[in-house]
């Protein structure tokens, strides 16, 4: 039958439609953010300078660790693709 395209386009359109009447606008959520924002205010720990320093040895020690880990991991992946790698070089030389 005709016009069953157009009916549904219709429908289609009038559900966007609807989306968007329902939708916030940027300028509304800013208001929003910046009563919240206004109303709660933020506390920050304080911390001594010494305690500050113990967090910053920790905070390193750890990258460290990580690098290290990294590094352990990247070598043996090289070593095991240079060992394919050589694997299959002998298995096509010795086919030739």
């Amino acid at each position: 039958m005709g016009g069953e395209g157009a009916m549904s386009d219709m429908n289609v359109r009038m559900k966007s439609n609807r989306t968007l009447l329902k939708r916030r606008s940027y300028f509304e959520l800013k208001k929003e953010y910046l009563n919240v924002m206004r109303s709660e205010k933020m506390t920050f720990k304080m911390v001594s300078k010494k305690e500050l320093a113990i967090v910053r040895q920790k905070i390193k020690e750890k990258h460290r660790a990580e690098r290290k880990r990294e590094i352990v991991i990247l070598s043996f992946l090289f070593v095991l693709g240079l060992l394919i790698f050589w694997g299959l070089w002998v298995l096509v030389k010795d086919s030739l």
